[in-house]
């Protein structure tokens, strides 16, 4: 959290002091949570980057999946490195414009497990605009883009909040930029946090969940939420449940069919 006394660090000042986290190596194959028609939907590590700075960056998930494919992939959207969870990638370049349409709201409702700082008493409703910052960062800014985030505490101390989070807008860290702006910045977070958090060793972010239109398949599709978040969240006393809504949160799955009953 941020001390009133204290100026916010600059980007240099931040950079000078992040710890450097050893980067884990993972199995490809564990992650990959399914495939249809081409598009795959892997769950991605925390520290791996979707993509590079180049189709030869081997410190990225889309280089890894290549490697094991044998073949050329196509990032479909991008997560910050420092963010687990659900990423999409196709098989079929021809592919990438249309699954990028209904990974947009309202064809997609894309749902994340934050951990943050502060007591949420009840739902977040953050509508600022969003905009890049001097220091080449991203925040708050009348001159912004719209960006629309909503909130739901699931389990709330006075300290620590677990939240259920929906971005109905897609601007370049915009759940840490809301989170942050409203007093509630994510555990772990480095940037967007006039004080670093180093409670854990990065943000803890997961995109769990992402619902599509019923126009076509998967109707659901669901990311396990990694051990570190789990060991950060029971650490702090705001434990991820081990089911929510039906679904397990223990486990991925793809769910082809979402229940007519089901509600938006």
């Amino acid at each position: 959290m941020s001390h009133p006394n204290k100026p916010p660090l600059t980007l240099e000042e931040r950079v000078a002091i992040r710890p450097k986290t050893e980067r884990i190596d993972f199995d490809v194959e564990a992650q990959i949570i399914g495939e249809l028609d081409g598009v795959l939907f892997l769950n991605k590590p925390a520290g791996w980057p979707t993509s590079g700075r180049s189709l030869e960056d081997p410190d990225c998930l889309q280089y890894r999946l290549m490697s094991h494919a044998g073949r050329m992939i196509w990032a479909i959207h991008q997560l910050d490195g420092d963010t687990s969870g659900l990423n999409v990638f196709t098989r079929r370049r021809g592919r990438v414009p249309h699954w990028q349409k209904r990974l947009h709201f309202p064809q997609a409702r894309k749902e994340y497990l934050a951990i943050v700082h502060g007591q949420v008493r009840g739902p977040l409703k953050i509508d600022d605009p969003i905009g890049r910052r001097q220091d080449g960062t991203w925040g708050v800014s009348e001159d912004g883009k719209s960006a629309l985030t909503l909130a739901t505490p699931v389990i709330s101390t006075e300290a620590y909040s677990l939240l259920r989070v929906h971005q109905r807008t897609g601007r370049t860290h915009q759940i840490r930029v809301h989170l942050s702006h409203h007093g509630h910045p994510l555990v772990g977070e480095f940037w967007y946090n006039d004080a670093p958090c180093t409670l854990a060793e990065r943000h803890m972010l997961h995109a769990w969940r992402t619902r599509f239109d019923r126009q076509e398949e998967p109707g659901c599709v669901l990311a396990a939420v990694p051990e570190d978040f789990r060991e950060v969240a029971a650490k702090l006393g705001v434990p991820v449940p081990s089911m929510e809504d039906g679904h397990p949160t223990d486990r991925s799955a793809v769910l082809l069919h979402v229940p007519k009953s089901e509600p938006a």
